[in-house]
C-alpha cells in the first residue's frame, strides 16, 4: 500500500513537472511566434517567412507556392475566431510543441529503466534541451575562417524562423519512430496499426512540408534495399508489403513536385532540380567541412567513439544513413530559377542533424545509466562519458544563447 501510494505521489509530481515545463516553452515560443507575425517590416526585426504564410493561408497572393496544404488550412481555421497573426503564432505553437510530446513518449520507451525516479526526469530534460541545441559557433567579433554567419551555411536543428519546419516536425517525429518499430519486425510480420499510423504520419508530415520526407524516403530505400541483398530476395514479398506505405505520400510528392517546380509564378524560365557539387551551399559558406563539424560536433563524436554501435545498432545505422542521405542532398542538389538561392535542400539536412542528435543522445543516456548502475566503474568510460556530455552541452549553450538572439528581436545578428 505504502509503495503504491509513493508510486503514485511520484506520477503526480512528474506529471505536474511535465506539465509546467510545457506551459513554460510554449508560452515563450507563441510569444515569439507572434512577434514574428507582427514585426515582418520593422524593428525589432524577427526574420521569418510569416507574412507569406499568413497571406497564403486567407488566400491571398503571397508570391511563393505552398503546394503543402495542412499548416495553412489549421490557420484558416483558427482565423475564424482571432486575427491571423495570433492564429499563425497559436497554431506553430501547438505544433511545434507537439514535437515534444511525441519525442518524449518515444525516447522514455527506448531508455530502460527510465520509467520513475530521477532517470525519468532526466530523460525529460533531455527532451526538452533538444528543442534548444544548435550549431556551434564563435563569440562575437572571433571570425571562423570561411565562416560567414553563425547559422547560414552551417545549419540547426532548430530553426525557430521557420514555421513550416516546425510544423512539420511532430509528424515526422511519429514515422520516424513508427518506421524504426516496423523495421524491427517486418520481416516476420507488420502489425496493421503500426503500418496505418506510420502511413498516416509520413502522410501528413509530407502535407505540411516535405523536407524531411525527400531525405528519409532516401534512407528507407537503402535500408529496404541492402535488407533485400542481405536476404538474397528471401522478403521481396514483405518488402513489398512494407513499400506499400510509401504509395500516398509519393502520390502526393508527385503533385506537390509538379506544383513547385512548373509553377506559373516562377521568375525565370529554368525550373526543376540540378545537380552540382556544394552548388548552392557555397552561396553562404566558404568553409563547408568545418560548417559540418560545427553542426555534428556531438554526434560526430558520439559516432567516433562507437564505431561499432553502426554494425551492432539497427536505429543508430538507419539514422546515420538517413543523415548522410540529407547531406548528399544539400551537397549535389539545388532547385533551379529564382529557387536556386533559397537553399531549400538546407531543409532536409536540418531533419537529419534534428534526429542523429536524438538517437546519440539517447544511446549517451543509455551509456551513462548502465555506467552510473555498474558495481564496478570503469575510469576510462567515465571519462568518454565526461567528453561526451560536455561536447553536447556545448551544442546545449550555443542553443540557448542563439534562441535568445532570436526570441530579442536581433535574428539579423544570429543570422
Amino acid at each position: 500500500m505504502y509503495i503504491n501510494s509513493e508510486k503514485k505521489k511520484n506520477q503526480i509530481g512528474f506529471c505536474i513537472l511535465f506539465g509546467a515545463l510545457i506551459l513554460g516553452y510554449s508560452f515563450f515560443t507563441f510569444k515569439l511566434f507572434y512577434e514574428q507575425c507582427m514585426h515582418v517590416d520593422q524593428f525589432p526585426l524577427y526574420v521569418s517567412d510569416m507574412k507569406a504564410y499568413m497571406k497564403t493561408a486567407l488566400g491571398q497572393e503571397s508570391g511563393y507556392e505552398f503546394p503543402y496544404p495542412i499548416f495553412f488550412w489549421l490557420i484558416r481555421l483558427v482565423s475564424w475566431v482571432c486575427p491571423v497573426e495570433p492564429a499563425t503564432a497559436l497554431v506553430t505553437t501547438v505544433l511545434n510543441t507537439g514535437s515534444i510530446v511525441c519525442l518524449w513518449y518515444f525516447m522514455e520507451k527506448d531508455v530502460e529503466g527510465a520509467e520513475n525516479g530521477w532517470k525519468r526526469v532526466l530523460v525529460l530534460f533531455s527532451v526538452f534541451s533538444l528543442f534548444f541545441v544548435s550549431m556551434l559557433y564563435a563569440p562575437q567579433g572571433v571570425y571562423l575562417p570561411g565562416m560567414d554567419h553563425k547559422y547560414l551555411g552551417v545549419f540547426t536543428a532548430n530553426p525557430y524562423h521557420n514555421a513550416t519546419y516546425l510544423a512539420t516536425r511532430p509528424f515526422s517525429v511519429l514515422a520516424f519512430y513508427l518506421f524504426l518499430r516496423i523495421l524491427d519486425h517486418y520481416e516476420e510480420k507488420i502489425e496493421k496499426g503500426e503500418a496505418v499510423a506510420f502511413t498516416a504520419a509520413l502522410l501528413l508530415t509530407t502535407m505540411t512540408k516535405p523536407s524531411f520526407t525527400l531525405v528519409f524516403g532516401m534512407a528507407a530505400v537503402v535500408a529496404l534495399l541492402a535488407r533485400l541483398i542481405r536476404s538474397k530476395g528471401k522478403n521481396i514479398r514483405q518488402t513489398i508489403l512494407f513499400g506499400c506505405c510509401f504509395l500516398p505520400t509519393i502520390l502526393d510528392l508527385l503533385y506537390q513536385y509538379k506544383g513547385v517546380f512548373q509553377a506559373e509564378s516562377l521568375a525565370e524560365n529554368e525550373t526543376g532540380v540540378g545537380i552540382g557539387f556544394f552548388s548552392a551551399w557555397n552561396l553562404y559558406c566558404h568553409n563547408i567541412p568545418l560548417a559540418i563539424i560545427l553542426a555534428l560536433a556531438f554526434p560526430g563524436l558520439y559516432l567516433v567513439l562507437h564505431l561499432p554501435m553502426l554494425k551492432k545498432d539497427r536505429h543508430f545505422r538507419f539514422t546515420w544513413i538517413l543523415m548522410l542521405c540529407a547531406f548528399v542532398s544539400l551537397a549535389f542538389l539545388y532547385e533551379k530559377g529564382d529557387r536556386f538561392d533559397d537553399l531549400n535542400f538546407s531543409w532536409g539536412y536540418m531533419h537529419g542533424i534534428f534526429f542523429v542528435f536524438v538517437i546519440s543522445l539517447t544511446m549517451l543516456l543509455k551509456d551513462s545509466f548502465r555506467y552510473l548502475d555498474s558495481e564496478k566503474k570503469n575510469g576510462a568510460t567515465g571519462i568518454l562519458l565526461v567528453l561526451e556530455w560536455l561536447a553536447y552541452l556545448w551544442h546545449l549553450v550555443c542553443g540557448l544563447n542563439y534562441f535568445l538572439y532570436l526570441y530579442n528581436g536581433f535574428e539579423h545578428m544570429a543570422f
